[in-house]
């Protein structure tokens, strides 16, 4: 059975190749970076920017075989260091002040659900190579921090504009708390979705 093992900084490359190919397509992912030549080097810089942050506000992990990911946040409260201070700077290279200030304000609206001073865990992201795909390796990345958060007695928080997605996390646990329309030249609506923990006693 495939194992989970927590990645370091000697996976970033394998884990940026992996959902920069998992997500290419996704709704939400290019509002982020849009289309054109550049698409490519702003989601590599998304998800770098995405990998740093986890590893000092949250964790990543990788299936033994290395071909899912999934990148958690247990906290909303910014905690910068070297990396993510010259992260930010290759973010803002990328995507430009205009497009930050609108990523901004999207990630303050969609934190306003989070609990304040009060522990949650929050799924980023989660992909596979598109090789390995239907093997259930998202829900083995998956269902080991549900298993937590049971455990512990935490929600669960996470976010899609993919609206395929909906089933698949609602036979997790997960249920739709707020719908963020997003406008622009390729509207999306964010599906903020939330999973209270299960009592296993």
């Amino acid at each position: 059975m495939n194992k989970v093992i927590k990645a370091t900084r000697a996976d970033k490359a394998k884990v940026l190749e992996i959902l920069t190919e998992a997500f290419w397509n996704d709704p939400h992912i290019n509002w982020f970076t849009g289309s054109g030549k550049n698409k490519k080097k702003r989601m590599e810089s998304m998800m770098s920017h995405a990998f740093e942050s986890a590893l000092v506000r949250g964790d990543v992990y990788l299936t033994e075989d290395k071909e899912a990911v999934a990148i958690w946040r247990n906290s909303s409260e910014k905690v910068n260091n070297l990396y993510t201070f010259f992260e930010n700077l290759k973010f803002l290279h990328h995507f430009g002040l205009k497009k930050v200030k609108a990523i901004s304000k999207l990630e303050g609206i969609i934190q306003k659900g989070y609990p304040k001073g009060k522990p949650f865990y929050y799924l980023f992201i989660i992909g596979t190579s598109k090789s390995s795909r239907g093997k259930g390796l998202s829900s083995i990345l998956l269902n080991m921090i549900l298993e937590q958060a049971d455990k512990n007695k935490i929600p669960v928080y996470l976010e899609t504009a993919n609206s395929n997605n909906l089933p698949i996390y609602n036979r997790k646990g997960f249920e739709v708390y707020k719908e963020i329309p997003v406008l622009g030249d390729n509207p999306i609506t964010i599906y903020s979705m939330l999973r209270v923990p299960v009592d296993t006693n």
